[in-house]
């Protein structure tokens, strides 16, 4: 009976790992056709460097920003 909830909750606990990891393959795939198709993008400049950006630009073989602004002033002091 207690080996019966086991396998249970165990399989349920894989469907559901499975789904998660459908559900954040989908939610980057969002992500990354909105950042193809943006005209600007605002970031830190720690987030620019980030694996979000990377896997959006240069995975696709695509040249990532034809101008680039940097503000940190704030990190100036």
């Amino acid at each position: 009976m207690l080996d019966d909830e086991i396998g249970r909750l165990s399989k349920e606990r894989q469907q559901l790992a499975s789904q998660l990891k459908e559900v954040r393959g989908h939610s980057q795939k969002v992500q990354t056709d909105i950042i193809l198709e943006a005209d600007i993008i605002c970031c830190t400049l720690s987030t620019s460097g980030g694996g979000l950006l990377e896997s959006a630009f240069w995975r696709q073989g695509l040249d990532p920003f034809s101008c680039v602004i940097v503000d940190e002033v704030s990190k100036a002091v």
